[in-house]
């Protein structure tokens, strides 16, 4: 990690053993960035644009997954699964390919699958996910491996409680939330590969923060969100339900109207 950036230690509340699937995370800075991730209750609870999650339906339904084959190949050894291969297995394992397609970008000689996941199967909504079941697959021109990406935990100074608030008001449909302040961060434009990855798979790159917590989500399937602690309003983050017809305007720039069911991060005041 780049000198000078610190993060404050992980707090946390949990209502039940960690037995849910989605993931979602969150970061703040001064410019502290906050990094908060919650786990939402059932395996087919989904985010909803960044800011909520919609509860499950009772029927599993069909969502599509952008899938690079190049990005996919660097979580298995050996690499070199074709578009043809990884078709053939992941149909197989109950997730069709509904097209092979060019990067949303244009360039380049990668391909792009587009994965129809099950709700059931929100373990495979990640190129993670994805290469787990290729390597499990005794239908593969070989034996492969999963291969995890490397990390290495940040220097840590400080509790986070001394930064940042949680609430959870919801704690039957999020038994779990995490956060992590991260102080002395430079909000900037993203390096090459990073926007390249995530225009890939039809993803707009915004900036650096932003953009590696979407390149997690897409990555592990975790999904992340990012938070200026300067402009969270009584440095606190709120999981409530969404009141009827309450406004959220989306990175898109499109605001949008959020029913009573969605589950939504807020802070003190919205």
């Amino acid at each position: 990690m780049k000198s000078g950036v610190r993060a404050s230690g992980a707090a946390r509340f949990e209502a039940h053993p960690p037995s849910a699937h989605a993931l979602t995370t969150a970061i703040a800075s001064p410019r502290v960035v906050l990094i908060a991730q919650s786990v939402a209750a059932g395996a087919a609870s989904r985010p909803v644009l960044s800011a909520s999650l919609r509860p499950a339906r009772p029927r599993y339904h069909d969502r599509p997954m952008d899938i690079s084959l190049a990005w996919l190949n660097q979580y298995l050894e050996p690499a070199g699964v074709s578009a043809e291969e990884a078709d053939e297995i992941l149909t197989h394992a109950g997730l069709p390919i509904e097209e092979h397609k060019r990067p949303a970008h244009g360039q380049g000689s990668d391909v792009v699958l587009d994965v129809e996941v099950t709700s059931n199967r929100g373990d495979c909504l990640s190129h993670i996910g994805c290469a787990r079941e290729i390597a499990a697959s005794p239908r593969g021109s070989e034996s492969r491996r999963l291969i995890f990406p490397a990390f290495q935990l940040p220097e840590t100074a400080g509790a986070v409680e001394d930064r940042l608030a949680l609430e959870n008001r919801e704690p039957e449909a999020c038994p779990l939330f995490t956060a992590r302040v991260i102080t002395g961060c430079k909000i900037g434009p993203s390096p090459a590969w990073l926007a390249e990855r995530l225009e890939t798979v039809g993803q707009r790159a915004i900036n650096n923060v932003v953009d590696i917590t979407n390149f997690i989500t897409l990555e592990f399937g975790n999904p992340c969100h990012v938070f200026d602690l300067r402009k969270l309003s009584g440095s606190r983050l709120v999981v409530r339900r969404a009141l009827e017809g309450e406004p959220l305007r989306t990175l898109d720039g499109v605001e949008r109207k959020l029913v009573a069911a969605d589950l939504v991060v807020a802070n003190a005041d919205r």
